[in-house]
């Protein structure tokens, strides 16, 4: 067959599913200059980097999510969800409101946002 190798589909363009799965892992995966706090939310944490799952969608994606200020509009449209779920997912108000939020850790999210897989 003339498809059989799959090499046309490594041509494809990145969807938002796909960024979802990269937001995960590196959820998953946290480089060592990222400090995560849940609780910084979209203030500067100390390293320089956001301490929320915003946050890193800004270092992954720093042409589509402003660094200064990520917010769940711009992350949402990134990884294929609406602001609402974003909100949900990633927010201090949402799926999280009843933990104190420093026990709030990257791992939740990912586990969240994995959640949201099996619904596509």
């Amino acid at each position: 067959m003339p498809f059989d190798d799959n090499t046309i589909l490594s041509y494809r363009e990145e969807t938002p599913l796909d960024r979802r799965r990269q937001l995960i892992a590196a959820l998953r995966n946290l480089p060592k200059e990222f400090e995560w706090n849940f609780a910084v939310g979209r203030k500067k944490a100390e390293c320089g980097s956001q301490g929320c799952a915003l946050g890193l969608a800004s270092i992954l994606w720093p042409d589509k999510v402003h660094p200064e200020w990520p917010n769940f509009t711009a992350v949402g449209s990134q990884i294929g969800l609406s602001r609402k779920a974003t909100c949900h997912i990633m927010g201090l108000y949402g799926r999280f409101a009843g933990y104190p939020r420093c026990s709030v850790t990257a791992a939740m999210v990912a586990d969240a946002l994995e959640e949201t897989l099996d619904a596509v």
